[in-house]
C-alpha cells in the first residue's frame, strides 16, 4: 500500500506540474514523466524498454509479429553479452565495428546473420535519436546491414496451432518441425542454430 500511495502521489505531483506549465495532462505524459530514469542511463536500458513496449503504441495493422519480437529479444541478449552498459555517447563507428567483431568472433555468426542484429540496433538507435537521447550519425551502420530487406512471411496464429497439432509420419519431418518451434520460441535464426554445439546454447 505504501508503494501504491507513493506512486499515486508522484502521479498527482506530475499532473500538477504539467497543469502549472500549461501542458496537456494525459496518461502518456504522466507515464513519460514517471518512467524510471535508470532505464535511460544506458542504451541497453533504453533498448529493453523499446522492445518491452514495441507493440503498445502501434495500430493493430502495424504491430510487430511474435517472430520479430523474439528477434529483437535475441538482439538484446547479444548486446548485453557484448557490453551490458553502453553509454549513449559511446555509440559510434568504433563501437559498431567492435560489436560486429564480437558477433563474428565470439558468436561465430556469418555476415547475413550479423546484418539482422545490426538492423535491430539501427532501428532502436534511430528511436533514441528521435527522443534526443543521442545525436544520430548518418550511415553509422553502412556496410553492416543487409543490402535488401528480407521478405517476411507472417504466419497466422491459427496456422501455427494447426501445424503444432499435426502428426507427421516421417521422423525427419518431425525433427524439423521441432526445430521450427524451437526457433519460434527462442528467436534464433537457422544459421545460428546450426552453429550451436552441446553446452553452448
Amino acid at each position: 500500500n505504501h508503494l501504491i500511495n507513493e506512486e499515486l502521489n508522484n502521479a498527482r505531483s506530475v499532473a500538477t506540474t504539467l497543469v502549472m506549465k500549461g501542458g496537456a495532462v494525459t496518461i502518456k505524459t504522466i507515464k513519460d514523466h514517471l518512467r524510471k530514469p535508470s532505464k535511460m542511463e544506458s542504451f541497453n536500458g533504453f533498448a529493453k524498454d523499446y522492445v518491452l513496449n514495441i507493440n503498445k503504441i502501434r495500430h493493430a495493422d502495424e504491430k510487430r509479429s511474435y517472430r520479430t519480437i523474439m528477434a529483437y529479444r535475441a538482439f538484446l541478449i547479444k548486446l548485453d553479452q557484448f557490453n551490458p552498459s553502453i553509454a549513449f555517447d559511446e555509440i559510434g563507428p568504433e563501437l559498431i565495428r567492435d560489436f560486429d567483431n564480437y558477433l563474428a568472433g565470439e558468436c561465430n555468426l556469418i555476415k547475413t546473420t550479423r546484418a539482422k542484429y545490426h538492423d535491430k540496433f539501427a532501428v532502436i538507435y534511430k528511436d533514441a535519436g528521435l527522443r534526443k537521447l543521442v545525436e544520430v550519425m548518418p550511415n553509422l551502420f553502412a556496410g553492416y546491414m543487409g543490402r535488401n530487406k528480407p521478405k517476411h512471411v507472417k504466419l497466422a496464429l491459427e496456422e501455427i496451432r494447426l501445424f503444432k497439432d499435426k502428426e507427421l509420419k516421417d521422423e525427419t519431418d518431425n525433427f524439423y518441425k521441432t526445430v521450427f518451434f524451437f526457433q519460434l520460441c527462442t528467436g534464433l535464426y537457422y544459421s545460428d542454430l546450426k552453429a550451436q554445439r552441446a553446452g553452448r546454447i
